[in-house]
């Protein structure tokens, strides 16, 4: 089995995102980051419930790269690639709270960042065969409208302390 460190940093993104925005609230006392994380769990089982609702269809063969970590060579249900659902859900969310408050100039290099990063994460899962172009562009739709669908309900509390700005 042989894996390379672009498989171990795809298997930890929403390790390091979900860790970031739990500790800014553990640090910072306040609920911004409860709230990302609450939207990222309710993204994911959206993403779930989409790649399972329909017959998206599957890559023919997992690639061991695919899967770096399982319980007793358990295979994923998943349909669905939800490292790209949860990237666009974190960043069309902070894109669009960023947007709506002016601060979309100060966060270019988080918006180059996460392009790129989203960008390279796609074309990995496609070039690997974990999953097909057709899930992969499904699953970052999925993230997009849900996190606009979370930053308009968040907004709309007129609650600024619930909101990353």
């Amino acid at each position: 089995m042989k894996y390379n460190v672009y498989s171990f940093f795809n298997a930890f993104i929403p390790i390091i995102i979900i860790s970031f925005f739990l500790l800014d609230s553990l640090f910072n006392v306040n609920l911004k980051g409860i709230i990302v994380i609450l939207g990222l769990f309710i993204n994911i089982l959206v993403t779930m419930i989409t790649g399972n609702s329909f017959d998206i269809g599957e890559s023919s063969t997992p690639n061991e790269l695919c899967i770096p970590f399982t319980i007793s060579n358990m295979q994923t249900f998943i349909k669905l690639p939800i490292n790209t659902s949860i990237l666009c859900f974190v960043f069309i969310y902070l894109l669009s709270i960023a947007g709506i408050h002016g601060f979309l100039l100060v966060n270019m290099p988080f918006i180059a960042f996460m392009i790129l990063l989203i960008i390279s994460d796609s074309l990995w899962l496609i070039q690997n065969s974990c999953f097909t172009g057709k899930q992969t562009f499904i699953s970052a739709c999925v993230g997009i409208l849900f996190g606009l669908f979370w930053s308009f309900v968040i907004n709309k509390t007129n609650n600024k302390n619930l909101l990353y700005n």
